[in-house]
């Protein structure tokens, strides 16, 4: 079994701005899209997207 941030690293890269710098608290799915995940509140936002949205996991 995998960590929800070991899931969330997998599918999700940082979500970067026109000048390349990462835009804080904002990531992005392989299938494109956009995830917001609140500072000290852990990965379950994004792994919840995972799980809903790619059933193959």
């Amino acid at each position: 079994m995998f960590t929800n941030r070991q899931v969330a690293t997998f599918y999700f890269q940082q979500v970067l701005d026109a000048q390349d710098e990462p835009v804080a608290g904002y990531f992005r799915c392989r299938c494109s899209r956009v995830r917001q995940k609140a500072p000290r509140t852990g990965y379950s936002n994004l792994v919840s997207h995972v799980r809903s949205q790619h059933p193959d996991f």
